[in-house]
This record gives structure tokens, C-alpha cells and sequence, in this order.
């Protein structure tokens, strides 16, 4: 029947739009390695860290 198939192409739907969503997060991830963005925060994580067992 419709129902069946309206319920199916919006799970395409959303299938589609989550798998846009996975690539764009993949490339930005690709971008901020790259640019080095990613090391100095876990760098920043880790003086903060160190930071907070002196006390």
C-alpha cells in the first residue's frame, strides 16, 4: 500500500541525509588533522590535565 511505501522512502530519506551527514563530519575531521587543529587541542587537553594534578 502508500503507507508501506511512504514509510520506506523516508527511511531512504534519512538513510541518504545520515550518510551526507557521516562523509561532511569525515572531511572536516580530514581537514582539522591536516591543519594540525587537532593535535594542539590534545596537547592543550593534556597541559590542562597536568595543570589540574598539581593542585
Amino acid at each position: 500500500g502508500g503507507q508501506l511505501q511512504a514509510a520506506e522512502s523516508r527511511y531512504e530519506a534519512q538513510k541518504r541525509i545520515t550518510q551526507v551527514f557521516e562523509l561532511e563530519i569525515l572531511d572536516l575531521y580530514g581537514r582539522l588533522e591536516k591543519d594540525g587543529l587537532l593535535k594542539k587541542l590534545e596537547e592543550e587537553k593534556a597541559e590542562a590535565a597536568e595543570a589540574a594534578e598539581e593542585r
